[in-house]
């Protein structure tokens, strides 16, 4: 009895200490959400005013506005996504075949590829290239002479493919050399490619994706067919403007193009520029640094 009644009295006080630590409880969870929005907050003021060039970016202030807002970053594609696309990938096999100058059925029937697989794979039809079939692909063109890694044809990343065995004489020995020198490279793939441009990167606005002091070159398009090199990285010739390196997306003005770069904190004030009418455009399809 004396038990029980002790117990009723320190029920009441039981609650009311449980009530207490249930609120501490939430208190706590709140003040520990504040305190991390507040560090955020701080430490996002800091990367502003450590880098007050950022805003003066137009795609970095875009991106700076859509943050505050809620919104998505919607407006352009990710880089990644356009040179590691299918087509992309379609676009560098296909190059890389025209390299060994056999023709599909050729190629195929050579290294026992589907002449419809290898198709697919260079029209970018039914997911495009696989890694299985990269796989495929690089060990037909090493018998070739052609080394490419396997970053730079799925991906578009690293060094292009090195060749060996087309500047070799049809009498001399059957060794092939791995790498050449960059301008044996570069001859060849003019040998190989007609109406080509190349150029030197001068500066940091396309970087990490091209350094400053790389080589790169392309085939020029114009007039209609500069709507082929939308969503890729370009040499590209503005008319008023000196010839340099962007990424292409259309403009909502006839014959225009926006030209974007890929850096958000260059120091360039005119990385991008929008509306502007191209002479030419020559998608990036062979790069060579001085070391390689």
């Amino acid at each position: 009895m004396i038990v029980k009644k002790a117990l009723q009295k320190l029920t009441p006080f039981r609650k009311k200490n449980y009530q207490n630590n249930h609120n501490l409880c939430y208190f706590s969870i709140e003040v520990w959400y504040l305190a991390r929005l507040i560090q955020y907050c701080v430490y996002f003021a800091h990367i502003v005013c450590k880098n007050r060039t950022l805003l003066n970016n137009p795609s970095a202030s875009l991106f700076v506005r859509h943050i505050l807002q809620g919104k998505q970053m919607s407006t352009f594609s990710r880089p990644d996504d356009v040179v590691s696309s299918r087509s992309s990938r379609a676009n560098r096999l296909k190059r890389l075949r025209k390299m060994t100058r056999k023709s599909r059925k050729a190629f195929s029937e050579l290294y026992g590829i589907s002449q419809g697989t290898l198709q697919n794979w260079e029209t970018a039809r039914f997911g495009g290239l696989t890694e299985k079939g990269a796989h495929i692909i690089l060990k037909a063109l090493k018998n070739e002479g052609i080394h490419c890694n396997f970053e730079w044809l799925m991906y578009g990343a690293g060094t292009g493919p090195n060749i060996g065995a087309l500047l070799v004489p049809n009498d001399a020995p059957s060794k092939r050399t791995k790498t050449t020198s960059i301008d044996d490279d570069l001859n060849v793939f003019k040998q190989l490619n007609e109406n080509t441009i190349h150029m030197y990167v001068n500066d940091d606005t396309m970087t990490p994706y091209y350094s400053k002091g790389e080589l790169v070159a392309g085939t020029i398009h114009k007039a209609e067919a500069i709507s082929q090199c939308i969503g890729h990285i370009c040499i590209v010739k503005p008319i008023e403007w000196p010839q340099q390196i962007k990424l292409v997306r259309k403009s909502s003005k006839e014959n225009a193009y926006h030209l974007i770069a890929l850096n958000p904190l260059t120091l360039d004030r005119h990385a991008n520029l929008h509306d502007v009418e191209l002479e030419f455009c020559a998608p990036i399809t062979w790069v060579r640094k001085e070391d390689s």
